[in-house]
């Protein structure tokens, strides 16, 4: 199918996808603070644009051939792509944009390279998320030594999902009680 109507697919289920999307991310429980969901829903527009990117892109069909991998699995892009595929591929199925009607080899091919498109943006966003993890020294993954970085973008240069994701405030933390001087012992 030419890239210009798996486009249009995209397009036309966007706006449903989106919504999906969003309810999986919030039937979760978060894994870290930095995974709630009203942190990463600002992020889904610009995730949806850079999944369209990908599905114009000439390699837009090839598969990553791997899965992104965290090795302490507090990344919080994990759960977050994990969501949207399955929400797109729900979003296909409940067949706003007619791709049901669609003879099987083209519905096929419209699911495969939607998917594929995800996944690479997955892939390239978690280990960049991963690459400047402060754990990452102490992982005791048996695949955090193999985990190749060379596609992933520089910790000092981070893409701008994971920007966004890291410049969210932690939570403060509770500060002990004051002591009043004479009432408890140093």
């Amino acid at each position: 199918m030419p890239p210009a109507e798996i486009i249009h697919f995209f397009r036309a289920c966007r706006p449903d996808l989106r919504v999906r999307w969003e309810q999986h991310l919030r039937s979760l429980p978060p894994s870290t603070a930095m995974a709630t969901p009203d942190a990463l829903v600002h992020l889904m527009d610009w995730t949806l644009q850079r999944v369209e990117a990908e599905l114009c892109a000439p390699h837009g069909s090839r598969n990553p051939h791997r899965d992104p991998i965290c090795p302490c699995g507090l990344n919080p892009l994990t759960t977050y792509f994990i969501t949207a595929e399955n929400a797109a591929v729900e979003t296909l199925f409940a067949d706003a944009t007619g791709w049901v009607a669609l003879p099987p080899p083209e519905r096929e091919d419209v699911l495969r390279r939607l998917r594929i498109a995800i996944q690479r943006v997955a892939l390239r966003e978690v280990e960049a998320f991963c690459a400047m993890c402060k754990q990452r020294e102490a992982h005791t993954h048996p695949h955090a030594a193999s985990i190749p970085l060379a596609s992933a973008t520089p910790a000092s240069t981070p893409t701008p999902l994971v920007a966004a994701i890291t410049a969210i405030p932690a939570e403060p933390k509770a500060s002990p009680a004051p002591r009043r001087a004479g009432l408890l012992p140093p």
